[in-house]
Protein backbone atom coordinates (compact mmCIF):
# COMPACT_ATOMS: atom_id res chain seq x y z
CA UNK A 1 0.00 0.00 0.00
CA UNK A 2 1.30 3.19 -1.03
CA UNK A 3 -0.03 7.28 -0.03
CA UNK A 4 2.13 8.95 -1.71
CA UNK A 5 0.51 12.23 -0.01
CA UNK A 6 1.96 11.28 3.48
CA UNK A 7 4.99 9.57 1.91
CA UNK A 8 4.11 6.13 3.71
CA UNK A 9 4.29 2.81 2.01
CA UNK A 10 3.21 -0.58 3.66
CA UNK A 11 2.87 -4.33 3.22
CA UNK A 12 -0.31 -5.81 3.44
CA UNK A 13 -1.01 -9.39 3.94
CA UNK A 14 -2.26 -11.24 1.28
CA UNK A 15 -4.23 -14.59 1.95
CA UNK A 16 -3.53 -17.07 -0.33
CA UNK A 17 -2.73 -18.04 -4.02
CA UNK A 18 -6.96 -17.24 -4.55
CA UNK A 19 -6.45 -14.03 -3.29
CA UNK A 20 -2.93 -13.12 -5.21
CA UNK A 21 -4.76 -13.77 -8.25
CA UNK A 22 -7.81 -11.49 -7.90
CA UNK A 23 -6.15 -8.81 -6.87
CA UNK A 24 -6.91 -5.26 -8.75
CA UNK A 25 -3.75 -4.16 -10.67
CA UNK A 26 -2.23 -0.95 -9.59
CA UNK A 27 -1.05 1.99 -11.73
CA UNK A 28 1.74 -0.27 -13.02
CA UNK A 29 -0.07 -3.17 -14.01
CA UNK A 30 1.00 -4.67 -10.87
CA UNK A 31 -1.49 -6.50 -9.06
CA UNK A 32 -1.55 -4.41 -5.55
CA UNK A 33 -4.35 -5.56 -2.41
CA UNK A 34 -6.81 -3.40 -1.21
CA UNK A 35 -6.65 -2.29 1.82
CA UNK A 36 -9.82 -4.13 2.62
CA UNK A 37 -11.02 -7.41 2.12
CA UNK A 38 -13.99 -9.23 2.07
CA UNK A 39 -15.34 -6.28 4.65
CA UNK A 40 -12.19 -6.67 6.97
CA UNK A 41 -9.10 -4.46 7.20
CA UNK A 42 -5.85 -6.28 5.85
CA UNK A 43 -2.99 -7.06 8.30
CA UNK A 44 -0.42 -5.06 7.89
CA UNK A 45 3.47 -4.85 8.58
CA UNK A 46 3.85 -1.50 10.37
CA UNK A 47 0.60 -2.89 12.48
CA UNK A 48 3.23 -5.50 14.47
CA UNK A 49 3.69 -5.61 17.94
CA UNK A 50 6.85 -6.25 19.36
CA UNK A 51 6.25 -9.64 19.44
CA UNK A 52 4.22 -9.90 15.81
CA UNK A 53 1.10 -10.55 17.90
CA UNK A 54 -2.34 -8.66 18.42
CA UNK A 55 -3.67 -9.66 14.64
CA UNK A 56 -1.05 -8.32 12.42
CA UNK A 57 0.67 -9.99 9.19
CA UNK A 58 2.77 -12.14 9.99
CA UNK A 59 6.39 -10.90 10.52
CA UNK A 60 8.45 -10.14 7.02
CA UNK A 61 10.64 -12.97 6.35
CA UNK A 62 12.11 -11.36 2.90
CA UNK A 63 12.04 -7.65 1.27
CA UNK A 64 13.30 -7.06 -2.13
CA UNK A 65 14.39 -3.91 -2.77
CA UNK A 66 14.51 -1.98 -6.20
CA UNK A 67 17.11 0.88 -6.67
CA UNK A 68 19.18 2.43 -9.81
CA UNK A 69 22.09 1.07 -8.62
CA UNK A 70 24.03 -0.70 -5.85
CA UNK A 71 27.35 -0.56 -5.10
CA UNK A 72 29.43 -3.17 -3.40
CA UNK A 73 29.21 -1.82 0.28
CA UNK A 74 25.69 -2.60 -0.23
CA UNK A 75 24.42 1.07 -0.59
CA UNK A 76 21.11 1.28 -2.27
CA UNK A 77 20.13 3.99 -4.90
CA UNK A 78 16.41 4.19 -4.92
CA UNK A 79 13.86 6.51 -7.19
CA UNK A 80 14.08 9.53 -5.31
CA UNK A 81 10.87 9.33 -2.60
CA UNK A 82 12.46 7.79 0.28
CA UNK A 83 9.58 4.94 0.67
CA UNK A 84 11.38 1.78 1.19
CA UNK A 85 14.10 3.62 4.07
CA UNK A 86 11.16 5.03 5.87
CA UNK A 87 9.21 2.09 5.66
CA UNK A 88 11.95 0.03 7.05
CA UNK A 89 13.02 2.48 10.03
CA UNK A 90 9.54 2.55 10.74
CA UNK A 91 9.15 -1.76 10.68
CA UNK A 92 12.91 -1.49 12.92
CA UNK A 93 10.76 0.95 15.20
CA UNK A 94 8.15 -1.09 15.77
CA UNK A 95 10.02 -4.30 16.30
CA UNK A 96 11.79 -2.51 18.79
CA UNK A 97 8.61 -1.53 20.91
CA UNK A 98 8.90 1.83 20.02
CA UNK A 99 11.99 2.96 21.27
CA UNK A 100 14.15 5.67 20.58
CA UNK A 101 17.67 6.40 20.59
CA UNK A 102 18.52 2.65 19.21
CA UNK A 103 20.57 2.36 16.92
CA UNK A 104 19.42 1.65 13.28
CA UNK A 105 20.09 -2.01 13.00
CA UNK A 106 22.45 -3.65 10.22
CA UNK A 107 19.86 -6.47 9.82
CA UNK A 108 21.75 -8.50 7.95
CA UNK A 109 23.50 -9.27 11.78
CA UNK A 110 20.16 -10.98 12.61
CA UNK A 111 19.64 -13.80 10.38
CA UNK A 112 21.45 -16.45 9.06
CA UNK A 113 21.25 -17.94 5.65
CA UNK A 114 22.56 -19.90 3.66
CA UNK A 115 23.76 -19.23 0.17
CA UNK A 116 23.82 -21.97 -2.49
CA UNK A 117 25.85 -22.04 -5.85
CA UNK A 118 23.69 -23.75 -8.41
CA UNK A 119 25.42 -24.95 -11.30
CA UNK A 120 24.23 -28.06 -14.18
CA UNK A 121 25.42 -30.33 -16.15
CA UNK A 122 23.82 -32.30 -18.76
CA UNK A 123 21.50 -34.70 -16.56
CA UNK A 124 21.42 -32.71 -13.10
CA UNK A 125 20.87 -29.80 -11.27
CA UNK A 126 23.09 -29.75 -8.04
CA UNK A 127 23.64 -27.08 -5.33
CA UNK A 128 26.25 -26.50 -2.89
CA UNK A 129 26.20 -24.89 0.44
CA UNK A 130 28.56 -21.26 -0.42
CA UNK A 131 28.39 -19.68 3.28
CA UNK A 132 26.33 -19.85 6.43
CA UNK A 133 26.56 -16.97 8.93
CA UNK A 134 25.19 -15.40 11.41
CA UNK A 135 25.48 -12.30 13.51
CA UNK A 136 29.67 -11.61 13.86
CA UNK A 137 30.20 -10.84 17.82
CA UNK A 138 26.74 -11.27 18.67
CA UNK A 139 24.81 -13.87 21.00
CA UNK A 140 21.65 -12.88 19.57
CA UNK A 141 19.36 -15.59 18.36
CA UNK A 142 16.28 -15.07 16.12
CA UNK A 143 13.12 -16.89 15.43
CA UNK A 144 10.75 -16.68 12.23
CA UNK A 145 8.55 -14.44 14.71
CA UNK A 146 11.66 -11.96 15.66
CA UNK A 147 9.96 -8.64 13.61
CA UNK A 148 13.76 -8.09 12.94
CA UNK A 149 15.03 -11.16 11.63
CA UNK A 150 14.34 -10.65 7.82
CA UNK A 151 16.65 -9.66 5.22
CA UNK A 152 16.59 -7.37 2.85
CA UNK A 153 17.79 -8.58 -1.00
CA UNK A 154 18.41 -5.98 -4.14
CA UNK A 155 18.34 -8.33 -7.56
CA UNK A 156 20.64 -6.03 -10.06
CA UNK A 157 21.79 -5.92 -13.59
CA UNK A 158 25.56 -5.76 -13.78
CA UNK A 159 25.57 -2.47 -14.76
CA UNK A 160 23.58 -1.78 -11.61
CA UNK A 161 25.87 -3.11 -9.62
CA UNK A 162 28.99 -0.19 -8.80
CA UNK A 163 32.42 -0.42 -6.88
CA UNK A 164 32.23 0.58 -3.42
CA UNK A 165 31.61 4.55 -2.20
CA UNK A 166 30.03 5.46 -5.53
CA UNK A 167 26.27 5.38 -4.29
CA UNK A 168 25.77 8.52 -2.29
CA UNK A 169 23.98 7.84 0.91
CA UNK A 170 22.50 9.98 3.91
CA UNK A 171 21.59 9.45 7.19
CA UNK A 172 18.42 8.09 6.38
CA UNK A 173 19.14 5.67 3.81
CA UNK A 174 19.60 1.76 4.76
CA UNK A 175 21.54 -0.29 3.06
CA UNK A 176 20.63 -3.76 1.17
CA UNK A 177 21.86 -7.17 3.03
CA UNK A 178 22.87 -9.04 -0.17
CA UNK A 179 23.07 -8.01 -3.80
CA UNK A 180 21.88 -11.13 -5.93
CA UNK A 181 23.44 -10.37 -9.76
CA UNK A 182 24.41 -12.17 -12.95
CA UNK A 183 28.00 -12.72 -11.32
CA UNK A 184 27.00 -13.65 -8.24
CA UNK A 185 26.05 -12.30 -4.42
CA UNK A 186 27.64 -9.55 -3.17
CA UNK A 187 27.65 -9.46 0.84
CA UNK A 188 29.52 -7.95 3.44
Amino acid sequence: MLDKERGIMDFLQIFGEHDLRTLPAGQWGIREPDEVRNGVRRPSALALSPTGQSGSAEPLELIVMPGMAFDRSLSRLGYGRGFYDRFLAAYAQAGSGGSSGRQRPRLGGFFRMAYLQCGSDDANLRCVPLRSFSSPGSSRSCSAADPLAFPSVALALREQILEAGLVPVGETDWKVDVIIGPDGIVQS
